[in-house]
């Protein structure tokens, strides 16, 4: 289970928000599937937001180098240590991204 806070409280370590990208750039399965659900009332600007532009459409972005066993190995145990700044490489778009039109979802706590 992963958090992430809202109004920009953390901007790195355990519980930011994360920047666009795809779970399978983390390694993550083509077949997993994930379930996101607010513990707390939320508003548009703390929903995560989905960009059908991309559903159909690559995005040039940085897995290749990203490598999920060292990222184990290292950089999980050290998630407390960047508070202002996170140095720990992450995949990332590696091309200007449209984010409009997007989707935001907005369930009740537990929907």
């Amino acid at each position: 289970m992963r958090t992430a806070t809202s109004d920009d409280y953390l901007t790195s370590g355990i519980a930011y928000a994360f920047h666009p990208h795809r779970d399978t750039w983390y390694s993550a399965p083509q077949c997993q599937i994930n379930f996101w659900m607010p513990v707390y009332p939320i508003v548009p600007e703390n929903s995560m937001a989905f960009h059908p532009r991309y559903w159909s459409e690559g995005v040039r972005n940085g897995s290749a180098e990203y490598n999920y066993a060292e990222w184990n190995r290292t950089s999980r145990t050290s998630a407390a240590q960047h508070i202002k700044s996170d140095t720990r490489r992450q995949p990332k778009p590696e091309e200007p991204m449209e984010l409009d039109p997007q989707i935001r979802l907005l369930p009740p706590p537990a929907g």
